[in-house]
């Protein structure tokens, strides 16, 4: 298997996931048992279900991505057919971390910077720092701040 450097957040979010999959099984556990022996024993089994579920959460550090054919040709078709916010947010965070493509992500991103999405301001700002350059000063920042001030 490959050792592709995987984002803490993303990592985070893998393991939720995961534990959310082994929490759905232990309910259905927990239902058949509370049907076939008695609510102690539903309960007792719940219980442990969920602690074994915790400790496989914590203990699994690997995460299979999927094919990076098949994730671009998805991330092309959905940019395709929705180009919100979200979705250009999604696409550059997607080319960041997943490709490895800082240059493409931060220019997908000022090329939608006149809208004054905060979504993409944050999402741009987030890239910038990670790459070590400062978004202040920047139009990213002023647009964020007029953003802001408009919620407010």
């Amino acid at each position: 298997m490959q050792n592709i450097q995987v984002d803490p957040a993303i990592l985070y979010v893998q393991k939720l996931n995961y534990f959310m999959f082994l929490s759905t099984l232990a309910l259905l556990g927990f239902g058949v048992m509370l049907w076939r022996f008695g609510l102690m024993i539903g309960l007792w089994m719940l219980i442990f279900s969920l602690a074994l579920s915790y400790l496989a959460m914590m203990r699994k550090k690997n995460f299979t991505p999927p094919q990076k054919r098949l994730a671009a040709r998805r991330m092309a078709r959905d940019i395709s057919q929705d180009t919100s916010p979200l979705s250009v947010s999604r696409f550059a965070s997607q080319l960041y971390y997943y490709f490895h493509e800082p240059a493409l992500a931060i220019s997908l991103l000022e090329k939608f910077l006149p809208t004054h999405d905060p979504l993409l301001c944050t999402t741009l700002c987030d890239i910038l720092i990670k790459e070590g350059t400062s978004c202040a000063g920047s139009s990213v920042a002023i647009g964020i701040f007029t953003d802001a001030i408009s919620i407010i």
